[in-house]
């Protein structure tokens, strides 16, 4: 047979603090609400998007890397009428990886891997010969975008 339970023990010693949790992942991820031109060698404006960060202070033509590391980099955009190049810079320089065309009416996209340091300045410049236009959206439409991850 088992007896009746005892009286409960003394209150022991206060464990060890346990090992930090995981941190949020430094990213940001910009949606364009409104349209606008874009001269040509001039950066798109991301200062009226909606904005989802951690890690990276609000955008205007630039996004600046907070850490050194190495990031996921997504970028998409819609011209208004035509054809038009774009390109991602770093450092006021565009990447020949990071240029892509943009076409009225589609949404044109690349995503790709940098290695970056801290206080890099990324850009999504016009570099085609000729004025570009980002059209304002539709209700519930995206015509652009960047969102930047660190994954390492």
């Amino acid at each position: 047979d088992v007896g009746p339970t005892g009286a409960a023990g003394e209150k022991g010693d206060k464990g060890d603090t346990g090992p930090a949790g995981p941190t949020l992942a430094t990213y940001i991820s910009a949606v364009l609400t409104t349209g606008q031109a874009v001269d040509v060698n001039a950066s798109v404006d991301f200062s009226e998007a909606i904005i989802v960060s951690n890690g990276f202070s609000a955008p205007t033509t630039t996004f600046i890397v907070p850490n050194t590391g190495v990031y996921k980099i997504s970028v998409g955009l819609t011209g208004s009428s035509g054809t038009s190049t774009v390109a991602l810079g770093v450092n006021g320089v565009p990447l020949s990886q990071g240029t892509f065309i943009t076409n009225a009416s589609t949404l044109t996209s690349v995503i790709f891997n940098l290695v970056l340091t801290a206080d890099d300045v990324i850009t999504l410049e016009n570099v085609s010969g000729t004025p570009y236009t980002v059209p304002t959206p539709a209700s519930a439409m995206v015509e652009g975008y960047v969102e930047i991850h660190q994954i390492q």
